[in-house]
């Protein structure tokens, strides 16, 4: 019985071995590339015009996204499936973003 309770337990869901430091610093290396390339194309009045269309159009079709998860996890949850529990839960995630 107590060698069961000494053996370490390993997490599937930890990064092993240093590559969270790699990913953080590929997100920030990434994120401010985009930065500059945002303020590269707000320097003229064509660009701001244009940069703010196209935040409009991806604001409106991540929240059109958003909203059609909600109302298929109201739908699912209104008619009592069961079947959709896996789906449920990734539409559950992105309606989460709410």
């Amino acid at each position: 019985m107590s060698e069961h309770q000494n053996k370490p337990q390993v997490r599937a869901d930890v990064p092993v071995g240093g590559q969270t430091g790699k990913l953080l610093m590929t997100a920030l290396v990434v994120s401010a590339v985009g930065l500059v390339l945002c303020l590269m194309g707000l320097s003229n009045t064509q660009g701001r015009q244009t940069f703010g269309f196209a935040y409009l159009f991806g604001f409106s079709f991540l929240w059109i996204v958003v909203l059609g998860c909600l109302f298929f996890v109201c739908l699912h949850h209104v008619i009592g499936a069961v079947w959709s529990v896996v789906v449920r839960r990734v539409a559950e995630i992105f309606a989460s973003s709410m």
